[in-house]
């Protein structure tokens, strides 16, 4: 301002002119005297008049204070008195209240003026009202909000549709393979209990022929040297003591695929569309009876020991045959693990050869998957599927039930079964499905369910999911 002042002297520019100027600006002007007391006004320009609503002669002798109001920015009113006291420039944005009480958004420069002597005299404060400026960028923050908001919306219901779709796929694939095995099961347990029905009357057939096959024995003993012949010649006395054994085999055979087909049909339930009083223990049971073959000793690993800690259940209402989809989810993942779990084992034996304790103990333990039922309340039961395999790391554990996630190899894996059982136990029966896991330990996969469900309602899997701690 001093070069400014000495420019204009220089060029001889009256302070008339200076003053037309001045007031000719469309920006507020205002100067104010720092050596009197409450620092007030002694000029302001009739562009400041316009914009604050006040006169000159209503604000020559005040602090401009009175511009500021209830929702002036302490922070910018911080700001300027730091300048003022430093004798310093400053520039901030801050709302002022004009006369009638209306707002409007003031960028305010203040700039000391110093007299030749180097003494600070007077403050120039420079107004703009950028009001329209403010709202625009106001109208486009909360535009590019509403977008984003909306870009999250679309991106929500992209995710909803694409879990609905492999819902769709995996409940498709389950009906048709319900409906295949519904048939199978129907077609084998015509001749299958055909078979069974009639071993009995075979044996009872094969008892007498034997009896009469005796006495003819006691009748023609030792006067036909041919027929003791033949006897000898088809071991006669080993037929009469093993027939009844293969037939009593053939019985426990068919008995065992009559058992089959009967789990086969309990477990597709295709005639319960509708919720049902079920018994969970027998749908556990019919859903290990379907995959005993995987729980026998193989060449790779040992026999996997199954322990079943069960708890008197009341009848709980419910899909049974989509809850039966969940065991078998469950179940096959917890053998998946215990499978990874020995040959990994394994093969760090054959590669460290050596006969270190720690994978000697982990390769000689038993494979264990411990399935256990409980009351909690007469409202609430819990069903908790625990392996004592390799477990996994939290970040796995946190994706789990996230559709199309899956830390298989390709082709042996979709990534659907854990959270196809998600949407079951959360959203159509109003349960909790939760997993608990610790690397190197197992994990334990825990559903509750309530034995009457009413409205469904939905949950995150991010909600649902609870603290890693192996029980």
């Amino acid at each position: 301002m001093k070069k400014i002042i000495s420019v204009l002297n220089s060029a001889n520019i009256s302070l008339d002119l200076l003053d037309q100027a001045i007031a000719s600006s469309s920006v507020g002007v205002v100067i104010a005297d720092i050596n009197q007391p409450n620092q007030p006004l002694i000029y302001c320009n009739p562009a400041f008049e316009q914009i604050t609503g006040y006169s000159r002669a209503e604000v020559i002798g005040y602090n401009c204070k009175f511009l500021q109001g209830a929702d002036t920015d302490p922070q910018a009113v911080e700001i300027i008195r730091r300048a003022v006291q430093s004798h310093t420039s400053c520039c901030v944005v801050l709302k002022n209240y004009r006369k009638n009480g209306t707002t409007f958004w003031n960028e305010l420069t203040i700039s000391p003026v110093f007299n030749e002597q180097d003494c600070l005299t007077h403050f120039i404060g420079v107004q703009s009202d950028i009001t329209e400026k403010v709202e625009v960028m106001k109208a486009l923050k909360d535009s590019e909000a509403n977008y984003r908001k909306l870009n999250e919306q679309l991106e929500k219901t992209l995710e909803e549709l694409t879990q609905t779709q492999s819902q769709l796929i995996q409940s498709e694939k389950m009906s048709s393979l319900g409906q295949m095995v519904a048939g199978i099961a129907h077609e084998i347990n015509n001749p299958v209990g055909f078979i069974h029905g009639n071993l009995e009357f075979v044996y009872q057939y094969i008892q007498e022929l034997l009896k009469l096959v005796e006495l003819q024995e006691q009748l023609l003993q030792n006067k036909n040297s041919e027929l003791e012949a033949k006897a000898a010649e088809v071991e006669l006395d080993f037929i009469k003591e093993d027939l009844p054994r293969v037939l009593q085999s053939m019985r426990v055979g068919t008995d065992r695929i009559r058992k089959i087909v009967l789990s086969l049909r309990n477990f597709s339930r295709l005639d319960e569309a509708a919720m049902k009083p079920a018994d969970i223990h027998q749908g556990i049971d019919n859903t290990l009876l379907l995959v005993q073959h995987r729980f026998q000793g193989q060449p790779q690993r040992p026999e996997i020991n199954i322990i079943k800690n069960y708890t008197d259940l009341p009848l709980v209402e419910c899909y049974p045959g989509q809850l039966n989809q969940v065991f078998l989810n469950v179940i096959n993942n917890a053998i998946d693990a215990l499978e990874e779990t020995y040959l990994f084992t394994s093969n760090a034996v054959l590669e460290k050869e050596t006969s270190s304790p720690l994978l000697r103990r982990n390769q000689e333990k038993k494979l264990q998957i411990i399935i256990t039922t409980e009351l909690i309340t007469p409202e609430l039961v819990a069903i908790i599927i625990r392996d004592n395999g390799c477990g996994m790391t939290e970040d796995v554990r946190k994706d789990i039930f996230n559709p199309f996630f899956t830390t298989k190899p390709v082709g042996k894996g979709t990534g659907l079964g854990l959270a196809t059982s998600y949407q079951i136990i959360v959203n159509k029966h109003q349960g909790r499905l939760s997993c608990n896991s610790l690397l190197g330990k197992g994990t334990e996969i825990r559903l509750e369910i309530p034995t009457k469900t009413s409205a469904p309602s939905i949950s995150s899997p991010n909600e649902i999911l609870q603290q890693s701690t192996l029980i």
